[in-house]
């Protein structure tokens, strides 16, 4: 059986070679997978609360028409206004693009580790399979939230358990979404504490990572990805000891088994 250190090892051997396009092609899938949330203050203000907010303002000598009125200040305003807009647009292309972007992205990561010649391109491969990411990725996120609402344990337990959903869909184009979450709860039953384990050993790196200002993230997330990648594909080997026919694996590959 293979552990966290086994996964990690397999990844920085895939990766060898390969980090440049690694680190563009996950920052890239960052910018356009990401779930970006925009949250409200959870209330409202009066107009009552509004006009004494304005009077103590003014009474603090601050004159607010003629503060608006400034020049600078308007200008302010409007690129606070472009980027909000920006944000808004971001956060919807992403929830619409990013269920075959993370599809896409799967790919990439299994033929990292198999060996068979990883793309840029893998990233925007999946987009003829736009309905099975989107559903992925939204049925996945959704499950998820749904068991939080119980308590946190069992949303992080489901999150777990999902998690393989992305790379059956993958390799499966013709799986229904909720086939694929379904998959992945049954690849994932009794493996759950073994890839948390795989997750908490990259802690420390991601310790290190804010002594960077976030440029190691860079380095540390194509790693965790392709770690990921591996750890699906052992799980599968032990649960069905045979590679699957959609599954090119180069025999060029160190960890090619031919059963």
């Amino acid at each position: 059986m293979m552990y966290a250190k086994d996964f990690r090892e397999r990844a920085r051997m895939a990766l060898q070679n390969n980090w440049l396009w690694a680190v563009l092609t996950g920052l890239v899938a960052s910018l356009l997978g990401a779930c970006v949330t925009l949250q409200g203050n959870g209330g409202s203000s009066s107009s009552s609360d509004t006009e004494q907010e304005l009077e103590q303002l003014e009474a603090s000598g601050i004159n607010v028409t003629e503060l608006l009125s400034d020049p600078i200040m308007q200008a302010t305003l409007a690129v606070v206004g472009i980027f909000f807009l920006i944000v808004v647009v971001w956060a919807i292309a992403c929830f619409i693009i990013g269920g075959p972007v993370t599809l896409g992205y799967a790919k990439y990561n299994l033929n990292l580790v198999d060996g068979n010649n990883p793309q840029f391109s893998d990233l925007f491969s999946k987009f003829d399979c736009f309905g099975q990411g989107f559903c992925v990725q939204f049925l996945r996120g959704l499950f998820v939230f749904l068991w939080s609402l119980l308590f946190i344990i069992p949303g992080i337990v489901k999150n777990y358990s999902y998690s393989m959903a992305a790379y059956i869909a993958a390799e499966n184009p013709d799986m229904s979404a909720t086939d694929c979450i379904t998959e992945s709860r049954k690849l994932m039953d009794g493996n759950k504490g073994r890839f948390f384990c795989l997750n908490l050993s990259f802690i420390g790196w991601a310790f290190l990572c804010v002594f960077t200002l976030g440029i190691g993230y860079l380095f540390l997330k194509p790693y965790m990805e392709a770690s990921y990648a591996a750890f699906y594909r052992e799980i599968v080997r032990e649960r069905t000891p045979y590679v699957a026919p959609e599954q090119s694996v180069s025999q060029d590959n160190p960890y090619f088994t031919e059963f």
